[in-house]
């Protein structure tokens, strides 16, 4: 079990936080577990707290009877470029916005499968090196709707809306189990 306080450090709990000083705790990422399952494809299971006294909204897709949080990107660091966004990737906007109150915690899984549409095509997926995640927040639904009306950014876009970010520190994807020699495919 991870507590996201007291986590004991293990290849199966990493503990994530807010990267910018001044704003330390106030939305932290908890990453329970990575499970490479081939190859091509690893499978995570996060936590998003609320550490603030106050609200926090997220962009989301409204798929069922939860909402899902998106603008959670799981980036892969380039030595020539830099972090660079492996997935999602996005051409349209998320259509709604969610609220976590203070103390809140959303549970979610992602997956990672090269070759996928939500990899950004520009990208060759390698599992190997460092990874991380980034989180984008407002502490406004309004700031949240400006930031989603001009979507998508582009370098150099001057935004009247500027999200929070969250940064995880950097981790690696376990290699995969010996018996995945061939690429799993669906679900």
């Amino acid at each position: 079990m991870c507590l996201v306080l007291s986590c004991v450090l293990a290849s199966s709990c990493l503990v994530f936080s807010q990267s910018h000083l001044e704003e330390s705790r106030a939305v932290e990422v908890v990453v329970e577990s990575i499970e490479r399952v081939s190859h091509d494809e690893a499978r995570f299971r996060l936590k998003i707290s609320n550490r603030l006294d106050l609200q926090v909204f997220l962009a989301a897709y409204n798929l069922g009877a939860e909402p899902i949080p998106e603008l959670l990107f799981i980036e892969h660091w380039q030595p020539d470029e830099g972090w660079q966004i492996v997935a999602p990737c996005m051409d349209t906007p998320p259509a709604s916005v969610m609220k976590l109150n203070p103390g809140d915690t959303i549970t979610l899984q992602r997956r990672l499968v090269s070759g996928r549409s939500a990899v950004c095509r520009v990208r060759k997926v390698q599992f190997e090196k460092k990874f991380r995640f980034r989180l984008e927040y407002f502490d406004a639904a309004k700031k949240l709707r400006t930031y989603l009306e001009s979507f998508p950014h582009f370098e150099g876009t001057k935004l009247e809306a500027k999200p929070r970010i969250a940064v995880s520190e950097t981790f690696k994807i376990p290699s995969p189990p010996a018996s995945s020699g061939t690429t799993r495919r669906g679900r």
